[in-house]
């Protein structure tokens, strides 16, 4: 008897995979018994540069050749999510993230239906779960962002265990075997559970290795190295400096590559180094050709606020907030005009500008979570702590150090305003090279703070773990780490404790 509820039935991705397995069956009878097949040649090649680039047309109209003269190759596909991915991660429109995930399963489906052995196909697996995965996580989608973090390892390293040289699996497995080694201890039972096994330095060469040509296909996913690798050493193995010299060994085009400029001036910014992010941002090719992206206003923003070029810093931010539909560091950009309306004395406008960081954006990054954080308290920064802040992330110690010396400790009335000014000391002689003057202040910013919101006790706790560090006082540093870890409840704890996890195994280790 026919069900007559059958036209009702939800066209489940089960049925998907069916319907596909059929159709792959029948392809070779309707198409002279042609199968689908991985073939990255110079054109996939190129159109997978043009992506990384951020020359979407261009990497299209590669990829639509390759599709219409071959259109049993499977490479394409991966050109594709790239893409999609991209566009979708730096224009955040949310309306288009289910329809990314229904393209993906696609994908996922026709590359599953292949009769390719190959490394691709495993590979190409992994990596569209991997675009799955950072695609969750910037619309806070956690559980399908879990779901395929873990799918992603689970064919990386089946494919690493087959092909162990097969380059471009390596710098993905490589990645999340470095960030893998950084999970902090309270989640250590999951990585159990799924039978994950992290890694920083093991991830980390992984990635060295194909930048360097001692792997199999080392042109392929090699700009993707240049990106990732500077990241983990700066934030895994805590060595900025390593990370710098790589950058700037010559090796980035960071006139014509917009993710290698972005990477590369991202760096800079993190290590007081904002006068080379700014002669990066100066340099980049902006013409029409490039995706447009308003984070490069954020980043201006950024910059220029380090610099303390206020009203320069002022412009920027607010073309990025007017420009920007998405909700990524949208809390955190107003946040920052409402600081610079502090500086300038205009407490109306400040007043409005933090009104905006509860109107707009979300909490899914550390940063907009702490602005938010500071707009509900109804506390303002200090402005001589905050401008003596922004001079020393900007790389201006001098003039940070001066700042700090022209204050009356007397007259930090809060708590809060007394520990960020232990921190300040401690910090700026950090960065002046003066270690042991910086531990001294960082012990107080520790006896002050332990037990605050405010993020500046397991600070120090991280950088006199840092400073043992170098001092090779490994037995000191892991207990500044250790000490880290267990703060609880404070601004950027998920960063915090990355860097702090990360340091405990490179003591262990």
């Amino acid at each position: 008897m026919k069900n007559q509820y059958a036209s009702s039935i939800p066209y489940t991705r089960r049925r998907h995979r069916v319907v596909s397995a059929i159709l792959a069956g029948l392809l070779p009878l309707m198409s002279g018994f042609a199968q689908d097949t991985f073939d990255w040649n110079e054109r996939v090649q190129r159109a997978w540069e043009s992506v990384t680039a951020m020359r979407m047309s261009e990497a299209m109209a590669w990829n639509a050749a390759e599709k219409s003269d071959h259109p049993h190759n499977l490479a394409p596909l991966l050109v594709d999510s790239y893409a999609d991915l991209l566009r979708l991660y730096f224009a955040e429109r949310r309306s288009d993230y289910p329809r990314f995930r229904d393209d993906l399963s696609s994908r996922l489906d026709r590359i599953e239906a292949s009769d390719d052995k190959g490394p691709f196909l495993r590979f190409s697996q992994g990596l569209l779960h991997f675009h799955g995965a950072l695609a969750a996580i910037r619309f806070d989608d956690k559980w399908n962002a879990a779901l395929e973090v873990r799918r992603a390892y689970t064919h990386f390293k089946d494919n690493h265990h087959r092909h162990p040289q097969f380059g471009p699996n390596n710098v993905y497995f490589g990645v999340l075997t470095s960030m893998l080694g950084a999970v902090p201890n309270g989640f250590q039972w999951i990585l159990n559970l799924f039978g994950f096994r992290g890694d920083i330095r093991i991830g980390n060469r992984m990635l060295l290795d194909h930048i360097e040509g001692r792997t199999q296909q080392p042109g392929i996913c090699r700009s993707e190295a240049l990106i990732l690798y500077p990241y983990l050493v700066s934030v895994l193995e805590g060595d900025p400096d390593k990370a710098i010299r790589f950058i700037e060994r010559g090796g980035l085009d960071q006139v014509r590559n917009h993710l290698h400029a972005f990477m590369a001036m991202n760096i800079h910014i993190n290590n007081q180094r904002s006068e080379a992010a700014l002669r990066i941002l100066d340099g980049i090719d902006m013409s029409p050709a490039y995706l447009h992206i308003p984070f490069w206003d954020f980043e201006r923003g950024h910059i220029y606020l380090n610099l303390f070029r206020l009203k320069e810093a002022k412009s920027a931010y607010t073309r990025f907030v007017n420009g920007f539909t998405g909700d990524y560091y949208v809390r955190d950009a107003y946040e920052k005009l409402s600081w610079i309306a502090l500086l300038e004395n205009d407490p109306k406008q400040a007043a409005e500008m933090r009104a905006m960081v509860l109107q707009r954006g979300t909490d899914v990054s550390d940063a907009d979570r702490s602005a938010t954080g500071n707009a509900r308290s109804g506390q303002w920064p200090h402005p001589l702590l905050l401008k003596a802040r922004l001079l020393s992330d900007g790389g201006l110690q001098a003039r940070a150090w001066e700042t700090l010396l022209s204050a009356d400790p007397r007259s930090f009335r809060s708590r809060a305003d007394q520990t960020e000014y232990s921190y300040r000391l401690g910090r700026t002689l950090d960065l002046l090279g003066r270690k042991d003057e910086a531990l001294r202040h960082y012990t107080r910013t520790i006896e002050q703070g332990k037990g605050m919101r405010e993020y500046f006790a397991a600070r120090a706790a991280l950088q006199s773990g840092r400073i043992h560090e170098e001092q090779r006082n490994c037995e000191k540093a892991a207990t500044c780490y250790q000490q880290c870890l267990e703060m609880t409840g404070h601004e950027y704890k998920n960063s915090i404790d990355q860097k702090a996890k990360a340091g405990l195994q490179r003591c262990k280790g």
